[in-house]
């Protein structure tokens, strides 16, 4: 094997190390600083626990509608 050869073989297997899939898991668990509420600040509704889990204070519908807000006002 030649030194080109086995240093593309290096560099594939520290691309490989460096791009394998991560489990993914909450950043934060219940009772932890970060953890988010219950229920969305916006509607009220209960936040799903992906949502909490990331910190998140509103739920999906609501973030969804901000975001079609600020498109419309930077349009």
């Amino acid at each position: 094997m030649s030194v080109e050869d086995r240093a593309q073989e290096l560099e594939l297997q520290d691309w490989e190390r460096n791009n394998r899939s991560r489990p993914v898991r909450p950043r934060f668990s219940p009772g932890e600083p970060g953890y988010g509420p219950a229920e969305c600040a916006e509607c009220g509704d209960d936040m799903p626990a992906e949502r909490r889990a990331m910190g998140s204070h509103v739920c999906t519908a609501c973030k969804t509608l901000q975001e079609q807000q600020q498109k419309r006002r930077a349009a």
